[in-house]
């Protein structure tokens, strides 16, 4: 797992191999992003963790990335921040 900020997020995520997404998660102001198959992550997807944003790899638009996931933040911050 790996806590950092949004451009760093997308930059691993550039990277990743679609045999080898990785899943992100809201981590307080950063992101928590780790590689989606493994058996912890896969149990934190299907337990429909309240931090998950989704799972994404090189074959992914990086808009729509990003997109995804400052629409998740404020979300997040509007539900939980007021």
């Amino acid at each position: 797992m790996t806590i950092c900020t949004e451009e760093v997020a997308l930059n691993r995520i550039a990277l990743s191999p679609a045999n080898s997404p990785l899943a992100v998660f809201k981590d307080g102001n950063k992101l928590d992003v780790m590689f989606a198959n493994t058996v912890v992550t896969q149990r934190a997807i299907e337990n429909k963790d309240a931090y998950y944003i989704g799972s994404y790899s090189k074959e992914n638009d990086p808009i729509r990335i990003k997109r995804e996931i400052k629409t998740f933040i404020n979300a997040y911050n509007k539900k939980y921040k007021g």
